[in-house]
């Protein structure tokens, strides 16, 4: 982080009484609120929707997607104040530091796991429509939703417990720029991490490929229900868009080692186009394309015209 102020825009000044912004790295971070408080304004939307409605309650794939919203909510809240306090050099207290990793982290293993999750549950709904009431009640949402959670914990858990037992007691106690670096004491730990989100993605790929196909198959056996099986397998090609957007992020360091005279410059972009817009997205995706959804976001915007929020066979 200490390179950021020997590059050409230097994005603050350090003193004894406390920091002072120039003006390039103020309008950033007023973007950046201005970004997450409209993803926040839609998600409050979707969520009145979602708890003032019965039957969305009482589906899988809207809890699911509900799950998801909160997910990237929590991930853009986390990355924002990390990318704020380290665009500043904020030097904040470890177990401050922990909480702000352990959520950021968290939240972006579950975001491909959700999207696996929710494309299983479209494959059963067309591959297997008399079974998917069963396979797919209410009660096993949430222990899917416990799970993809577990999952999405136990590296952060893990990397705390080898701090404990490899760093000094002092360094608990220390105010330091927060990033999940910090928490990487052992070489191990890296490659580790590396390896984690390779072989989740990868899994995850193979989730929507394999269920898009077979939901493509079964919409060309059964042509007298070939509306719903369209549905489907857009939902799910959408599913892998989002995916690949999510993918972005690993260019992140990267883009910052090929573009190092303008540093401050390429982690601003990277934030924007590769950790935020694609978190950004999923209100666009899913949420605009479900009637009850356009329905409760029309009530209110009324600013937001019939025209944009128009019904679609999705």
């Amino acid at each position: 982080m200490d390179n950021m102020t020997s590059t050409s825009v230097n994005t603050m000044q350090v003193s004894s009484s406390g920091f002072h912004l120039n003006s390039a790295t103020l309008m950033i971070i007023l973007l950046l609120f201005l970004f997450l408080a409209i993803f926040l304004f839609f998600v409050v939307l979707m969520l009145s929707a979602f708890f003032s409605t019965v039957h969305l309650r009482e589906q899988t794939r809207y809890i699911l997607f509900m799950y998801l919203l909160l997910n990237d909510a929590a991930y853009l809240l986390a990355s924002g104040i990390l990318f704020l306090f380290a665009m500043i050099i904020y030097r904040i207290p470890l177990s401050a530091c922990y909480v702000l990793v352990a959520i950021s982290a968290t939240s972006f293993i579950n975001s491909p796991n959700s999207l696996a999750a929710m494309s299983l549950e479209r494959y059963v709904a067309i591959c297997y429509p008399l079974q998917h009431s069963e396979i797919c009640r209410v009660e096993r949402s949430w222990v899917a939703i416990i799970a993809i959670s577990a999952i999405g914990f136990l590296p952060v858990f893990i990397d705390i417990i080898i701090m404990f037992f490899v760093a000094k007691v002092s360094y608990f106690t220390t105010s330091l720029v927060c990033s999940q670096e910090i928490f990487l004491i052992t070489p191990e730990q890296s490659a580790l991490l590396s390896a984690k989100h390779g072989f989740t993605f990868s899994v995850v790929a193979l989730i929507i490929v394999y269920t898009y196909i077979r939901i493509m198959l079964e919409a060309k056996k059964n042509s007298g229900d070939r509306t719903s099986s369209s549905k489907a397998s857009r939902t799910v090609a959408l599913h892998a868009i989002q995916l690949l957007l999510c993918m972005t992020s690993f260019t992140y360091p990267m883009t910052e080692t090929l573009v190092k005279d303008q540093v401050v410059y390429v982690r601003v972009f990277n934030m924007y186009m590769f950790m935020l817009l694609p978190r950004f997205l999923s209100p666009l995706f899913f949420g605009f394309r479900d009637k009850t959804f356009r329905t409760h976001v029309r009530k209110f915007c009324p600013c937001i015209t019939h025209r944009c929020l128009r019904p679609r066979n999705t």
